[in-house]
Order: C-alpha cells, then structure tokens, then sequence
C-alpha cells in the first residue's frame, strides 16, 4: 500500500474504508493493526461485527496469534452484549454494554489508549452497526471526537463502513467526519481497491486489483 500512497497514511488521520460485504475491508483493516503491532505499536481493535473469539481466530488464521501481542494489542467487544450471557472482561479484551453507549465507547477507548507519544492504531469494524442501533446523530458527533482524540494521540485509525446500508446524505457525513476515503469493490469475480482521498499524500485516483494472500493479507497485483 505503501508503493500507492507517497509515504503512507499520513499520521495522525483517520481513514474511512467502504465497500460492500466481502470486499475485504476487514482483511485490510487487521493488516493495518498488524503492520503497526510489527514496528512496536500499541493497537486497540473495537469490533461489533463478529464475538471477539471468532476474529481472534481469524488473526490466528492469518498467520497473527493475538496472544503474542499481549500487552500491546486491546479489543473492545461491542458485540456480546447482544448475547444471553456475555463474556467476562479481561486484560486484553473490554467490553461495551450497549452498542447505542457511545459516550461509553469513547471512554474506554481513551482509557485503552495509555500508550500517549508512542505511537498506535485504531480500527472501528464496523461504524455501520453503530448507526443501525444508535441516532446518526449521536454517531457523527462521536465519530468527530474520536477522530480529534486519534490527532491528539499522534495515532492513525481505520473505520470500516458498509456500502449500501447507509443513505447517501449518512455516507457524506461519514467522509466528512474523516480524513481518508478507500473504496473496496467486487468486479468480475475480482476484487479492487481505489484510494479515493487521502490527505497531504500524493495518490493515483485508479482502481488497483488486490488478492487476499494469508499471512500477507491484502496484495495489490503490479499494473
């Protein structure tokens, strides 16, 4: 990714990624918290998408078992509330009572974030169920203290949106709110990625076809 954007992400900012199930956002989003945790990052990983058991064996598939990151990686459940009996929280993994508790969202990640000056990433996977079960105001007004709290770390996060389920007006506040925009696609049994907007980095404005390969996760094929 880095042979697109000149540099990189900029840093801080925060990047919303879209596209449509499948498209691999998630994918390309654990690659970003697992790049950092690689140069000695710290990464908080909120999901509300999938129970927490599941993506931590995702990452094991992937070549990343979350145990060797202990210490340096943070998950916060936003998903198990929703269960009859949720997990208990423990050293690596906080929980969110309700996925409509945003001002509660915001102070667990900040308490997360004890890493200040040392440089870290933030994924949010996904936004959408956020807007689903909360008012899109609500959501926006957080979405804009979490990106101004990501600055004030010196930190880089990705917030993963789902095309199609959000009206075009929701979608506008999304980008808005944020620094970067990258577009996911699936176009003729291929999939695409395009980096629509990124901020202070010169980027080319095409698609670019990517596979997803293991432990290498996304890989962009050479034009």
């Amino acid at each position: 990714m880095n042979k697109i954007i000149s540099g990189g992400f900029p840093s801080p900012s925060t990047s919303l990624v879209v596209g449509s199930p499948g498209t691999g956002k998630s994918t390309f989003a654990r690659q970003f918290l697992y790049e950092g945790l690689g140069q000695g990052e710290f990464g908080i990983y909120i999901v509300s998408c999938a129970p927490i058991d599941q993506v931590k064996e995702t990452m094991r598939r992937e070549g990343h078992d979350p145990a060797s990151y202990k210490g340096q990686l943070i998950f916060i459940d936003c998903y198990s509330w929703r269960t009859d009996s949720p997990p208990a929280e423990t050293e690596d993994v906080k929980m969110l009572p309700s996925l409509s508790n945003l001002n509660e969202l915001l102070r667990i990640i900040k308490k997360a974030a004890n890493w200040r000056g040392k440089g870290g990433r933030i994924v949010i996977d996904s936004i959408s169920d956020f807007l689903l079960y909360s008012e899109p105001k609500s959501v926006f007004m957080f979405l804009q203290l979490f990106t101004a709290f990501v600055r004030s770390l010196k930190a880089t996060s990705i917030v993963v949106v789902e095309k199609g389920l959000h009206s075009e007006k929701e979608m506008n506040t999304l980008i808005y709110a944020t620094d970067n925009t990258i577009l996911f696609k699936i176009e003729g049994g291929k999939r695409f990625v395009k980096f629509d907007r990124v901020i202070n980095a010169p980027h080319p404005l095409q698609w670019f076809e990517f596979k997803i390969k293991g432990e290498r996760g996304v890989e962009i094929i050479s034009r």
